[in-house]
C-alpha cells in the first residue's frame, strides 16, 4: 500500500494562482497581435509556491527557440511552445535562479542590441577594416 506523500495532489489554491496569469499572458499576446505592446510578468513577485511556478513553467512548455547569455551569471531566454511567449531565467554565479520572468514580446527586450553598442561597433570597425 502507497504511503500518503506518495500521492500527488494538485490543490484548488494552486491552480487558482496559475489561471490568472494564464489568462494575462492570453491577454498580453492580444495586445501585442493588436497593438505591438509588450508587457513583462515578474513571476518571482506573485504569491506562488515553488509547485505553482513549477506548474506554470511546465504548462508554458518548451518552444523552438532558446537563447543563453553570460553576463554576471548565466540568463536563459526560452521561447514557450506559446509564440511571443518567453521565459527568461537569470541565475546567480552559482546557479541559484535570481529572477524570472515570462516576456509577451516578438522578440525579448534583452537580446535587442542597444544603440550605445552599435555605435561602438561601427567604431571598432572602422578602426579596423584595412584600407
Amino acid at each position: 500500500m502507497a504511503s500518503i506523500e506518495s500521492i500527488a495532489v494538485t490543490t484548488e489554491i494552486e491552480r487558482k494562482n496559475v489561471l490568472p496569469v494564464l489568462n494575462e499572458i492570453k491577454h498580453a499576446l492580444n495586445d501585442l497581435l493588436n497593438n505591438a505592446s509588450s508587457r513583462i510578468i515578474d513571476i518571482r513577485s506573485l504569491p506562488f509556491g515553488v509547485e505553482e511556478e513549477k506548474q506554470l513553467v511546465d504548462y508554458l512548455g518548451k518552444g523552438e527557440i532558446s537563447i543563453e547569455l553570460d553576463a554576471l551569471g548565466k540568463s536563459e531566454i526560452m521561447e514557450t511552445r506559446f509564440k511571443g511567449v518567453w521565459l527568461i531565467t537569470h541565475k546567480t554565479p552559482d546557479g541559484a535562479i535570481a529572477s524570472r520572468y515570462i516576456e509577451i514580446a516578438h522578440v525579448p527586450e534583452i537580446v535587442k542590441t542597444p544603440k550605445a553598442d552599435i555605435e561602438d561597433s561601427i567604431s571598432l570597425l572602422s578602426e579596423s577594416i584595412p584600407y
